[in-house]
């Protein structure tokens, strides 16, 4: 069945009607009374559940207290849709539903463009709200909230008002109620039409962007330990501007992490442009690094691991293993002719034991310095290899008292193994 989000405000009391008119699928009508309202909500409920009752569709009603579940430094707005869609997703689970469709009407979709350009958003931010979105549908976005009372009316179709709808505390209360009546009054009596005349372009750049930012970012994406992202700063400035701001919103999408606005992504074009050498602050727990021809996403924590100490590891024994920080070392003794150093693994001369210790600055033309306390350098028998930067053969391996050995590393981090 289809999962219809009713509230029983005029908007989604249509979407009922018009799926119960035309849809020739099953529904289940799925409503949420977010205890703000008191005995105003409890009759927005009972009025949804008589009105499915009168379509004959089953119904499911839930009432959950929002401003007990907001989580800390979320907006009440922000919130209550996130819980909102949690219980709506819950409905459509359970029963077993391919979709769910909200009320979306033109009107909200003029909302919601004036809102995100007030926000400073992008073209995904302006191309207002989509039609579809992963299990969501909106079926009423091509149509005005004024025709849709009409047609409820022309069919004796009651609805209820919800009087938070007139509040102005909410921002897009006061866009819905001062702001686009202000410019049909004073500006030009067909802003609304333009608004979303305005969004469907928006929704071309966007459909085009949603289209190129995977292959972009599978495409610069370099595998670096302790990142949970990296590209070539040569990459990323070969690309024309547009082009560049979509790969990183797309790496933002990729992450998982909050949207930049529009002068935030701008100014880290420009950051990519300029120079080599920055840091800039995405989100609390990601920092874009650029350092050498790297452009790296990480927690800010990298800068200051917590154990910057050496420990020296005796080579007892034919083989063995070792740990540091986020670093795992196997080890064994063998007879190579030749020194080797590479990416995760190299062969060194010994003394009886290598030494494990951070990266310093007399290693910062191998290892960017972001990366300075979280790769470590290890020591032995005179040459020095630091795991992932360094790869080459060097010919003739010194001779020592203890031979050579075979070092093996790996990285457990957010990206997964190394090895």
């Amino acid at each position: 069945p289809m999962v219809l989000a009713v509230s029983g405000g005029s908007d989604s009391m249509a979407m009922l009607w018009m799926f119960c008119r035309l849809w020739r699928g099953n529904v289940v009508v799925a409503h949420l009374d977010h205890q703000l309202r008191g005995a105003e909500a409890r009759d927005d409920a009972r009025f949804v559940r008589e009105m499915a009752e009168h379509f004959n569709v089953p119904v499911r009603i839930e009432a959950l207290p929002v401003t007990s579940l907001l989580r800390k430094g979320e907006s009440f707005e922000d919130g209550a849709r996130r819980i909102r869609y949690d219980f709506l997703e819950r409905v459509r689970a359970s029963e077993r539903g391919w979709g769910i469709a909200v009320a979306h009407t033109a009107d909200d979709d003029a909302e919601t463009f004036l809102l995100n350009l007030l926000r400073g958003s992008g073209p995904r931010g302006l191309a207002g709200i989509p039609e579809c979105r992963g299990s969501i549908v909106r079926p009423l976005l091509g149509f005005s909230r004024a025709f849709l009372r009409e047609t409820l009316e022309y069919h004796h179709i009651s609805w209820r008002e919800d009087r938070s709808n007139e509040d102005d505390t909410y921002l897009r209360n006061r866009v819905r109620n001062r702001l686009i009546p202000l410019l049909q009054r004073e500006y030009n009596p067909r802003a609304r039409e333009h608004i979303l005349g305005a969004t469907r372009h928006m929704k071309v750049i966007r459909d085009r962007e949603e289209r190129a930012w995977p292959l972009l970012v599978a495409l610069a994406r370099r595998r670096i330990p302790g990142t949970r992202y990296t590209a070539a700063l040569s990459f990323l400035r070969d690309l024309d501007d547009e082009t560049l701001a979509t790969l990183l919103r797309g790496v933002g999408r990729d992450l998982g992490l909050s949207t930049l606005p529009r002068e935030r992504i701008t100014r880290l074009v420009a950051l990519v442009r300029r120079s080599s050498g920055w840091c800039f602050q995405w989100q609390k727990e990601v920092s874009v690094f650029s350092a050498s021809d790297l452009v790296s996403w990480a927690d800010p924590a990298i800068l200051d691991q917590a154990d910057r100490s050496a420990v020296r590891i005796p080579l007892t024994g034919a083989s063995g293993a070792a740990r540091w920080q986020r670093w795992s070392f196997s080890w064994e003794r063998v007879t190579e002719p030749d020194s080797y150093l590479g990416a995760m693994q190299a062969v060194l001369p010994t003394d009886g034991w290598f030494e494990i210790r951070p990266a310093t600055e007399e290693d910062s033309g191998v290892v960017p310095p972001w990366g300075r306390s979280f790769f470590p350098t290890l020591l032995s028998g005179g040459l020095r290899w630091i795991p992932f930067w360094q790869s080459r053969t060097r010919p003739g391996l010194r001779s020592a008292r203890c031979g050579a050995v075979r070092i093996r590393a790996s990285c457990e981090c957010d990206t997964g193994r190394h090895d």
